[in-house]
């Protein structure tokens, strides 16, 4: 099967998280790379709260950049977190790390 020629095949996105304040708090950076200049995604960002993942938000990313989060308040401690945890955008490359600090 090939590829569908609107997948750039290296395209990448790296999220790295840290949970602070006992899961009440996240700061992160969402990288995305291996894309034109001018190419724009809205790269969702998931928590998880001892249930399943549900969505916080959306990263705005164009060309290859990072954006970072900087101590974004929670409504419950959180467990864990993840960017593109549904195959929500196309991409050869979806890393997502826990522990990072900023």
């Amino acid at each position: 099967m090939s590829r569908p020629s609107f997948i750039d095949p290296t395209q990448r996105y790296k999220f790295e998280y840290q949970l602070n304040n006992g899961g009440t708090s996240i700061t992160a950076r969402v990288t995305q790379s291996g894309v034109s200049d001018n190419f724009k995604m809205l790269v969702p960002i998931y928590v998880d709260y001892g249930k399943g993942l549900v969505r916080l938000g959306s990263a705005r990313l164009i060309g290859n950049k990072s954006v970072d989060l900087k101590d974004v308040k929670l409504g419950a401690p959180a467990k864990r977190a993840a960017t593109c945890a549904f195959d929500d955008v196309l991409a050869l490359r979806i890393q997502n790390e826990a522990g990072k600090a900023f």
